[in-house]
């Protein structure tokens, strides 16, 4: 597969929660460490769950599952 397309596709079946063994198959890497390197997640992805984490030790359930209740740990 030429190297520039193992990063969106890596990406993308990542995103869609394709296993990681499976896109280390399709990208022809040897390892999950090196399928890794091509899978980047989206800022706002990142921000949408680091919201869900607060140092206090609290999480929140994403809205996105229904859940609106917060436990402490």
């Amino acid at each position: 597969m030429p190297h520039v397309l193992r990063h969106p596709l890596a990406s993308k079946m990542y995103l869609q929660r394709v296993p990681i063994n499976d896109i280390q198959d399709v990208i022809g890497q040897e390892t999950e460490a090196e399928t890794a390197i091509y899978i980047h997640i989206p800022e706002k992805l990142k921000q949408q769950v680091l919201a869900m984490i607060s140092i206090e030790g609290e999480f929140s359930w994403p809205s996105m599952y229904g859940g609106t209740s917060r436990l402490s740990w």
